[in-house]
């Protein structure tokens, strides 16, 4: 009995081990692969069975994401993120904030109150979900 708790544990802290963590500089890399190129972003970090819904509540899945013209993007960042992980999935939370470039030439601001969950997926962290709403001014 003691070999099979034994067993069983080390079994399971290895594969705990073994996930890769979800750091603020992981965020930060994939919010500046957002920034880079929008469209590529969603193309390559947006999982087939991705689902979303965005600011204006309407819900979202991948394709529906992908056919949107590409961003101009100044900015973006999320503000005070907190990050849950549990072996492969992943939870960011926070304010996400984005500057563009506007169809006016203008850039405008805006920010979401979100919560975007990842999952390792070929040793790749791939957009699975994410819920954002907008925040009133007061």
């Amino acid at each position: 009995m003691k070999k099979l708790v034994f067993v069983i544990s080390f079994l399971t802290l290895s594969f705990l081990g073994s996930a890769q963590t979800f750091t603020q500089a992981t965020l930060s890399e994939i919010l500046d692969e957002y920034k880079k190129d929008s469209k590529a972003f969603f193309n390559s970090r947006l999982s087939e069975d991705f689902r979303g819904i965005n600011k204006e509540g309407s819900f979202q899945i991948k394709k529906d994401i992908v056919a949107a013209d590409p961003q101009k993007i100044v900015k973006t960042e999320i503000i005070q993120p907190v990050i849950f992980q549990l072996a492969d999935l992943a939870v960011a939370t926070g304010i996400h904030q984005t500057t563009r470039i506007g169809t006016d030439g203008n850039q405008n601001t805006s920010a979401v109150a979100c919560t975007y969950t990842f999952q390792k997926r070929n040793n790749k962290w791939m957009f699975v979900a994410s819920q954002q709403t907008s925040i009133t001014k007061k």
